[in-house]
């Protein structure tokens, strides 16, 4: 913390007539106060404790009813995988944006865990879980390997203005649009030491928090781990009905599914197929019709 002082004297001199003289002097001090720095310790402390409150809240809401009605599709209402765990994701994003629109701070002058802006505090820590909710969504998404939980992920997002107008009665309420490009925080920096935000976010969740994030997903990631294969086949059905709607999704091409790249490169290596063109049609021709 930095502070600069500035004194100010002004003196005025009133004379009268019987010779009496008044001096008075004036004295102004400025006192300015400099922000504190943000150092790179405080600030994982701050990013880890909101990942921590976003998490928790994930995982022990999603079955709350504030959060499940923004998830009844009758469409995944037939008990197969893939409505399972599209609405697993729904219900975790929804609970998410419902952690992030009860965060709520008030004023308080105490000297100890006092608040003295909450406003700007309100506003920063609904930010910071916007953008980790939005990390872990992308977590899902990656570990979601059999499953394409695009379409739960998207119902869920869209409850966020119900749900900011149902919670969020304080001001100020924050925009959390999941759909923001999370790449434009590759040179976001911040604090005194100028450490990189989206660097700290990777971080955060891959190595200090993992134990946190297994936990948080476990229920959504259950048919990669321990599903039968009628339930891995379910949701791989759901990807190819993906890709027939919308061949430019990514729902097959562009998720790290080894299991498919090590059939591929059998077909190739067993010599099946001889001509450069051929081969390229029966790879896109595998993805379809898997």
């Amino acid at each position: 913390m930095c502070m600069n002082v500035y004194i100010y004297m002004h003196i005025c001199v009133h004379t009268y007539i019987n010779m009496y003289i008044y001096i008075y002097i004036y004295i102004y001090i400025y006192i300015y106060i400099c922000p504190p720095s943000y150092p790179q310790d405080r600030m994982k402390t701050d990013f880890g404790n909101d990942l921590t409150r976003l998490m928790n809240h994930m995982r022990t809401e999603a079955e709350n009813a504030e959060v499940t009605k923004h998830c009844n599709d009758g469409v995944w209402n037939n008990g197969d995988a893939a409505g399972v765990a599209n609405k697993t994701a729904c219900k975790l994003v929804a609970a998410g944006l419902h952690h992030i629109s009860n965060i709520k701070h008030t004023y308080k002058p105490q000297k100890n865990n006092g608040d003295y802006n909450p406003y700007d505090n309100q506003e920063f820590h609904q930010f910071v879980s916007c953008l980790w909710l939005k990390r872990v969504v992308q977590e899902m998404e990656k570990r979601s390997i059999s499953c394409d939980i695009k379409e739960g992920i998207k119902k869920g997002s869209k409850a966020w203005n119900t749900i900011k107008e149902t919670h969020c009665k304080n001001q100020p309420c924050i925009e959390c649009n999941l759909e923001d490009d999370y790449g434009k925080l590759d040179t976001c920096q911040v604090g005194s030491d100028s450490a990189n935000v989206k660097e700290k976010f990777i971080d955060l969740l891959t190595k200090d928090k993992t134990t946190e994030a297994d936990s948080t997903l476990q229920e959504l990631l259950k048919t990669d781990k321990n599903g039968s294969l009628c339930q891995r086949l379910q949701c791989l059905a759901s990807r190819v009905e993906a890709l027939k709607k919308d061949p430019s999704s990514n729902a097959v091409s562009t998720n790290k599914r080894k299991g498919i790249r090590r059939k591929e490169k059998g077909i190739t290596r067993k010599g099946i197929l001889k001509k450069k063109k051929k081969k390229k049609f029966q790879i896109r021709r595998l993805q379809i019709t898997l």
